[in-house]
């Protein structure tokens, strides 16, 4: 999982791509602003924003939408 996410962090610009990549919509502004809060909290632990958006991908794609179809 942590090569997959590392590899969809790699190939995204921001939040609304990844949201679209793995959901297959875009988010919604209580989703978006919870990314970019996670996102700023990574990076007061001085991660890189690409190891941040890893980390933001590893969440989504371990996520009950991802994994189960409605």
């Amino acid at each position: 999982m942590m090569e997959q996410s590392r590899a969809l962090a790699a190939e995204v610009r921001d939040v609304d791509e990844m949201w679209r990549r793995a959901y297959g919509r875009a988010p919604s502004e209580e989703e978006r602003r919870e990314a970019l809060a996670f996102l700023e909290r990574q990076a007061q632990r001085r991660l890189s924003t690409q190891e941040a958006l890893a980390e933001l991908a590893r969440a989504l794609l371990n996520s009950n939408e991802f994994l189960y179809v409605d």
